[in-house]
């Protein structure tokens, strides 16, 4: 039978109660008590009954808190940092409070409080990934993650049976058959419980395994290798607190833009027409509307040069409703010599240009032609000259060198 019965009373509910009878009973409860399904005059005793009617809930529908609650009343809720503050105290509750007879112990021991959490050890922190797309980074999303978790056994708290333990028959008292290889049977304790003695609940292993759902949510804007940590949401192992997990933030790669802090960029390739011109291209943003990007004409851009979009870029999760900027990387197609072989085509781009001004003047008259750089053809032409020069007798000389002599 639980410790106290202020809660039960609540709902109206024996202390073995199913979890369908504490379900049912809080909801035929919460409709008839709802401040908004009640006339004024009785809104405020009803938002009072209310808060009880939610409070009373969440602990007996939590398989942890009811059984701290049924152990320990609500001084082990306080102890354990489950108990709700803004939640009226059952004490002062307008239903009679119920504490069974067979609480009291014989031979007038008292079971103790939990430990509080401030005075164990903490159990290890577990980190999850998750990747994201960059659309989901700008808009922002919400995800559930599904864990499976060891915790401490609520049937015997965590001590895997009741009575005295006796030497493991399997290792013989010695705990560990070598350097960090703890016996399988009395998992590294030298004792274990009779096969009468151990849990039900646990078979004697102080641990029982439960499925928690943790529900992330990642702001607009996030930054990548953001942390998201779930505080005491890890193993909870016997004589330890429950451990952290922690998500981080991924970014996955993304086929157009690259993020760079609150700015994204792209990259798009252009005509030397549209370079001089201005030119008016499609791009869909991460937010999937598509939009057309402009330059004027009358503006220019050259070759690796940059134009930005201010305002375009990611959402700043520090400052609602500004954004940082989409920055294009312009790259200008190459102009074949076959194209500029024609005249007619050379006149009118003269024509249409400033003029060319012959810098190197008339009195130089020895010419060097360029040529467009290939690394593999000339490397490899240099290469055969200097093996030449090595095996003639003479090596190449640079230029520095031949003005030295």
């Amino acid at each position: 039978m639980p410790l106290e019965m202020g809660l039960y009373d609540i709902l109206g509910l024996p202390g073995n109660a199913s979890h369908s009878h504490i379900k049912q009973a809080f909801i035929k409860l919460a409709r008839e008590s709802h401040p908004d399904k009640n006339p004024v005059e009785k809104k405020a005793d009803c938002e009072v009954r209310f808060k009880r009617i939610n409070h009373a809930y969440k602990v007996l529908s939590d398989g942890r808190k009811r059984s701290l609650y049924d152990k320990f009343g609500e001084a082990g809720l306080e102890d354990s940092g489950y108990c709700d503050s803004d939640c009226p105290s059952t004490s002062s509750a307008p239903f009679p409070t119920r504490t069974p007879a067979t609480t009291q112990s014989t031979a007038g021991y008292t079971e103790p409080k939990q430990p509080q959490k401030k005075h164990l050890k903490k159990g290890k922190d577990v980190i999850h990934e998750l990747k994201l797309s960059l659309e989901e980074f700008y808009a922002g999303t919400a995800r559930k993650l599904v864990i499976t978790r060891k915790v401490c056994c609520w049937t015997c708290d965590g001590a895997g049976g009741s009575g005295i333990k006796t030497r493991c028959q399997l290792c013989f008292g010695q705990a560990f058959f070598g350097p960090g290889l703890p016996c399988s049977e009395c998992r590294g304790e030298g004792h274990i419980f009779l096969l009468k003695d151990k849990c039900a609940g646990c078979k004697g292993k102080r641990i029982t395994f439960e499925k928690k759902v943790l529900d992330i949510v990642v702001p607009a804007g996030s930054a990548k290798e953001t942390q998201l940590k779930f505080n005491g949401a890890a193993d909870h192992l016997p004589g330890t607190n429950a451990g952290d997990v922690i998500v981080i933030l991924a970014e996955k790669s993304h086929p157009v833009f690259e993020r760079n802090g609150d700015n994204i960029s792209t990259k798009i390739q252009i005509s030397l027409a549209e370079s001089l011109l201005g030119f008016r291209r499609k791009l869909k943003t991460l937010s999937g509307q598509d939009v057309a990007i402009l330059m004027q004409p009358g503006e220019s851009v050259q070759h690796n040069g940059q134009k930005v979009v201010p305002n375009a870029g990611m959402p700043i999760p520090s400052c609602p409703g500004e954004f940082g900027n989409l920055i294009i990387d312009i790259d200008v197609e190459k102009v074949y010599s076959s194209w500029l072989r024609d005249p007619q085509i050379r006149k009118r781009i003269r024509d249409a240009l400033p003029p060319i001004e012959d810098q190197a003047g008339p009195e130089v008259t020895h010419e060097m032609v360029l040529e467009d750089y290939c690394e593999d053809r000339h490397s490899s032409r240099k290469r055969r000259r200097d093996d030449s020069d090595h095996s003639s007798g003479h090596p190449n000389l640079s230029n520095d060198q031949c003005r030295t002599q």
